[in-house]
């Protein structure tokens, strides 16, 4: 789940912020310990050794955290520290054991319900340690980006609060960099559209019910609002370009790094597009005009996935894979998917539900079985649940 910038031993968080907490605490090793196992039982299919171990430290985790919330919070920043890193571990042990959304949600619920607490209690903004901020803005990151990417399917209310995520870090005090964001990659400003597009969704299935056959003055005002605040958006130059003793070399790593990051910016730009405008057909088909521009949106998320399918970017694009496959047309291209989702490189549980998804959407013959509201469709005709990062 760090996806862009983690090649080097000092520029992984997980090395330089978690190891090092987990190494002196037994709750957060146990958490540690579940994540690795879950990877591990996925590749090793039947080793039963493996997925009891796995098991035995995901039950401690839970039995222990039981145990600490019954005796109280605490206001020690190291405690919420390492108590916000196993929810967050938690939350990436769930996705990879294939678990439900509704468990993901519970563990989401937790981690924004202590950094609400910490932005009324301001304790988050008194913590001493650089090393403190280091891990609340990397457990920050991770949260934003889980819940954010999980929005696929219209979902009018989830459990956990999506208004929040912009304005937690201002309270919090931190400012992830735009440009070479751990986990999101230069690509957060468009994650952040995520809820609004969702949102927009649910609306127009909402007219749709009470019988609006063409979408409302509203809804086409927030969508031109939101569809362009999509086409302007702009990767950030990451500071090295910035800088005036910047020699602007060919190769330059930097320029390398923000190169791959921008291809996958614009990757999600084509996904946004497609999810809203496959919002504003609500439940319906896709008009000719529609399938026309959806299909473009589609063909470009190919050609960019050719390029950066194989580098660091490619294991946060996850929400956009699912947005552009629901509406893959070419069976080629579904079948250069597929290939992508089986040999993925991070080789985990909920890329073989996706593709188990994808392939009964793109099997089914209903008119409904295209877009997100097909994924919506499909999930409820084959009761299916999977969480994804």
């Amino acid at each position: 789940m760090l996806p862009a910038w983690t090649q080097t031993q000092d520029q992984n968080p997980f090395i330089s912020c978690v190891l090092p907490l987990a190494y002196d605490n037994d709750l957060l090793m146990h958490a540690v310990l579940a994540v690795s196992g879950a990877h591990l039982s996925h590749k090793l299919v039947g080793s039963a050794s493996v997925e009891q171990a796995t098991y035995k430290h995901y039950s401690f985790v839970l039995r222990k955290l039981r145990q600490d919330i019954a005796h109280g919070c605490s206001n020690d920043m190291n405690e919420i520290i390492r108590l916000l890193l196993v929810l967050a571990f938690l939350c990436q042990y769930e996705i990879l054991a294939g678990s439900a959304q509704a468990t993901l949600s519970l563990h989401l619920q937790a981690i924004q319900q202590i950094f609400s607490r910490l932005c009324n209690t301001g304790v988050a903004a008194s913590a001493q340690s650089n090393d403190a901020k280091d891990v609340l803005s990397l457990v920050y990151e991770g949260y934003s980006y889980m819940a954010l990417c999980n929005l696929i399917i219209p979902t009018p209310q989830p459990r956990y609060s999506i208004d929040l995520i912009p304005v937690l870090a201002f309270v919090l005090g931190l400012k992830p960099s735009e440009s070479l964001s751990t986990v999101f990659g230069g690509s957060r400003l468009l994650f952040e559209m995520i809820p609004r597009a969702n949102s927009l969704f649910c609306r127009r299935l909402a007219e749709q019910m009470a019988g609006e056959a063409e979408p409302t003055l509203t809804f086409l005002d927030d969508y031109a609002e939101l569809s362009l605040g999509i086409e302007t958006w702009k990767m950030p130059l990451p500071t090295s370009l910035l800088d005036n003793s910047y020699s602007n070399k060919q190769g330059h790593p930097h320029l390398s790094e923000w190169a791959q990051s921008n291809m996958a910016g614009e990757f999600h730009r084509h996904a946004l597009r497609i999810y809203i405008m496959t919002a504003r057909l609500g439940s319906n088909p896709p008009t000719p005009e529609i399938e026309s521009a959806i299909q473009m949106n589609v063909e470009a998320m190919v050609q960019i996935s050719r390029v950066i399918a194989a580098t660091p970017c490619a294991s946060n694009l996850m929400w956009a894979v699912i947005v552009g496959g629901s509406c893959v047309r070419d069976e080629h291209h579904r079948q250069e998917l597929a290939y992508w989702l089986k040999n993925s490189h991070y080789q985990m549980r909920h890329l073989s539900l996706v593709l188990n998804a994808l392939e009964l959407l793109w099997a089914d013959p209903s008119p409904k079985a295209f877009g997100p509201y097909g994924m919506q469709y499909i999930s409820e005709k084959h009761n299916l649940t999977f969480c994804i990062m």
